[in-house]
C-alpha cells in the first residue's frame, strides 16, 4: 500500500472509530458539575436540563454540587475529567468570564473548557426604592447629575454581576453614585426594601414580588428587548441608552479535548431541552429566558463579547478578587 493509501485508510478508520463511538455514547451516567451549593437557581436549572436529557439520553445526567472558591472548584474538576463526554459543566458567567477578568491566578485554564450549548439568559431588573422621587430612567439619571455620588446603590458584592451592571449603567450614563456592597444579594435587596439605599440592579425573579406589591418601583430592565416577565418595563436601551445592555447567562461545557461527535450529541439534547414547553414554562418561573442561539459556539462568541465587554469595565474599576 502506498503512503496515500496508506493515510486514506487512517483517515477513514479514525472515522468509523469516531462514529463507533457517538453511537455508542452514553454508555454510563453523566456526571453534570454544577460549580454552586444546592438550591440557588444555577444548580434548579442545571436540574431541569439535566432531567429532560435523561430521558433522551437514556442514561443519567447526574447533577454534583461542587461549590466554593467563587465556581473554581467545580470548574476546575471538570477541567481535568476524562474529554470523554461524563463530565460536563452546568455553569453562568462565572467561570467562563468573570473568574478570567478579576483572578490574577485560577485554579483552572478557561481555554480547557469547550462550549457544548446555550442554556439560558436572565436579564436584570433596574429597582429603587419607593421614596426616590425618579420613575424613569431619564429622571434617575437627572438626580444623579444634579447630586453627584450623592445617591447609593447596592450590589452583592465586589465584582459581581449586579455591581457591574450598576458600573455600566453610570458609566453610559456619565452618571456618578456611591457603591454599596454587601454580602450578597439578599442583604442588598433587605436593605433597598428597608429604604437604607436607593436603587440596585437585581435577578428579576427575586424582586418580581416586590415590584407587584409596590414594596420596590421597576425602572427598566437590562437586556436588549423587553424581558416577557417585565413586559411593561422598558429598558435601559429604549429608555434613551441604545448602547446598554447587561445580563447574565448559563451554559454546559465540557473537557477542551472532547471529540466534536459527542460535543454535537451533547447540543443536540440539551437544544431539545430548552425548546420543550414543559421547560420552557420552568424557566419562565425562574424568570429566565431561551436562547436564540443553542449552539456550541454560541457558548464561545458569547464569552469573547463579554470578555470585550466587561474587560474595560473591570480594569477601570481594579476590580480584583485575589
Amino acid at each position: 500500500m502506498n503512503a496515500p493509501m496508506r493515510v486514506a485508510a487512517l483517515v477513514l478508520g479514525l472515522a468509523v472509530a469516531l462514529g463507533a463511538q457517538a453511537q455508542a455514547y452514553p454508555a454510563k451516567p453523566i456526571r453534570m458539575i454544577v460549580p454552586y451549593p444546592a438550591g440557588g437557581p444555577t444548580d434548579q436549572l442545571g436540574r431541569i436540563v439535566a432531567e429532560h436529557m435523561t430521558h433522551d439520553l437514556g442514561q443519567p445526567v447526574v447533577v454534583e454540587n461542587r461549590g466554593g472558591a467563587n465556581t473554581q472548584i467545580g470548574t476546575a474538576e471538570v477541567t481535568r475529567a476524562a474529554p470523554d463526554g461524563y463530565t460536563v459543566l452546568f455553569g453562568g458567567i462565572t467561570p467562563f468570564v468573570f473568574n478570567p477578568l478579576m483572578y490574577s491566578k485560577l485554579q483552572y485554564d478557561p481555554k480547557d473548557l469547550a462550549g457544548v450549548a446555550m442554556i439560558a439568559r436572565s436579564q436584570l431588573v433596574l429597582v429603587a426604592k419607593p421614596a426616590l422621587p425618579a420613575k424613569t430612567v431619564p429622571e434617575l439619571v437627572a438626580a444623579m447629575k444634579e447630586n453627584p455620588g450623592k445617591l447609593n446603590f447596592g450590589s452583592a458584592g465586589n465584582g459581581n454581576v449586579l455591581h457591574l451592571a450598576a458600573e455600566l449603567f453610570l458609566r453610559t450614563t456619565g452618571t456618578k453614585a456611591t457603591h454599596v456592597p454587601f454580602s450578597g444579594s439578599a442583604p442588598a435587596l433587605i436593605s433597598l426594601l428597608g429604604g437604607n439605599i436607593d436603587f440596585m440592579f437585581d435577578v428579576i425573579i427575586t424582586s418580581k414580588p416586590h415590584i407587584q406589591s409596590g414594596k420596590l418601583r421597576a425602572i427598566a430592565t437590562s437586556g436588549a428587548r423587553r424581558s416577557p416577565i417585565l413586559p411593561d418595563v422598558p429598558t435601559v436601551a429604549e429608555s434613551g441608552y441604545p448602547s446598554y445592555e447587561s445580563a447574565t447567562w448559563f451554559a454546559i461545557a465540557a473537557p477542551k479535548a472532547t471529540p466534536a461527535a459527542i460535543i454535537q450529541r451533547l447540543n443536540a439534547e440539551a437544544a431539545k431541552a430548552v425548546r420543550d414547553p414543559a421547560v420552557i414554562a420552568k424557566l419562565d418561573a425562574l424568570a429566565m429566558e431561551p436562547p436564540q442561539d443553542t449552539s456550541s459556539g454560541d457558548v464561545a462568541a458569547q464569552t469573547d463579547k463579554d470578555l470585550k465587554r466587561w474587560g474595560a469595565l473591570v480594569r477601570d474599576l481594579g476590580i480584583r478578587l485575589d
